[in-house]
């Protein structure tokens, strides 16, 4: 990855004033993403009150969902390194009206995750939040899908995710905000179950580690890529196990 004075405009080389530039030209991302989760939150009170409904059982269908903004946005220094890191053919920046063209084409300068017991709920979340589970469709029946990934089920996108060491198995996809913000922001939505939270959690600092170039043994990067695995598996199990518990209370209420 070439440098900031590699390929940045002369004003924005130093990290304060690319600091400022960057917080100037995002402010709209807070107020997206808060539309967004708050929207998000109350879908999920939706998707459980159903759940129930078609169950007949309450349980927990997702992990503690609350807004943390600091938590939930891409910082300076992460931008600047996707920025520098994605750059075509490592070609300068032309003007600083360029970098900030590309900074907003990103699809994760705000984003939150949904953690989900089953990976059925995972799956429930997308057939009912989505009108299709993919580019063009619309979120909630408001919010245009811009960017549609599938690391569960989609084998091809799995494929490369091995190649390049780890990244976590989630449905993940983004929206675009135009009301409420002068410029269009795109906000990142990340749905998985709570076995894959808990995988990311721990492999994402060997991720980083590669993306920049360290050392990890060939060893440690397939187990780490055969617990994600297996995981899957007990996700499709644990899927499997709970319909037939409800499969077997449907049978002897009908006796």
């Amino acid at each position: 990855m070439h440098s900031a004075r590699d390929l940045l405009p002369a004003e924005l080389v130093d990290d304060h004033a690319f600091e400022a530039f960057f917080e100037a030209i995002t402010a709209d991302v807070n107020v997206a993403l808060k539309a967004v989760f708050d929207a998000t939150d109350a879908a999920l009170d939706e998707l459980t009150a159903a759940c129930e409904r078609e169950e007949g059982v309450r349980r927990t269908l997702h992990q503690p969902f609350s807004y943390d903004s600091k938590k939930f946005t891409k910082s300076w220094a992460s931008a600047r390194d996707k920025l520098l890191r994605e750059r075509p053919d490592n070609a300068p920046f032309s003007s600083k009206d360029e970098v900030a063209s590309t900074l907003r084409s990103f699809s994760d300068l705000g984003r939150f995750r949904v953690v989900f017991t089953l990976l059925g709920d995972v799956t429930r979340a997308i057939s009912t939040w989505l009108s299709e589970a993919k580019s063009g469709g619309r979120y909630l029946g408001r919010y245009l899908v811009v960017d549609f990934k599938d690391f569960v089920f989609d084998l091809e996108r799995i494929n490369k995710m091995r190649l390049r060491g780890g990244g976590h198995r989630a449905r993940q996809f983004s929206v675009r905000v135009d009301a409420m913000v002068h410029e269009p922001v795109n906000i990142e939505i990340q749905l998985m179950t709570v076995l894959q939270h808990a995988w990311d959690q721990r492999n994402h600092p060997l991720y980083e580690m590669l993306r920049a170039g360290g050392a990890v043994s060939q060893h440690a990067q397939l187990s780490d890529l055969a617990m994600s695995e297996t995981l899957y598996l007990l996700d499709c199990e644990a899927d499997r196990v709970w319909q037939s518990v409800l499969d077997d209370r449907k049978k002897a209420s009908d006796r």
